[in-house]
């Protein structure tokens, strides 16, 4: 459920039934945001090992020409 749906089933409030969908909706949200940040994370840790193996491989080749 996107925030905007979730703006409008807020308003329209009316049960018990209906808060525990907005619950719902809220903690899908949640897990969606989560997983992002965490597919992020996981993204900059691989770019991080990557800079530093190239990095690595610069040092070596320098050293070898010395």
């Amino acid at each position: 459920m996107e925030m905007h749906e979730l703006a409008t089933k807020l308003k329209e409030l009316k049960t018990v039934t209906d808060l525990v969908d907005i619950q719902e909706a809220i903690q899908k949200a949640i897990d969606k945001i989560e997983e992002k940040i965490g597919e992020k994370t996981v993204k900059k840790k691989e770019v991080e090992k990557e800079e530093a193996e190239t990095k690595k491989e610069t040092v070596e080749a320098t050293e070898k020409k010395e």
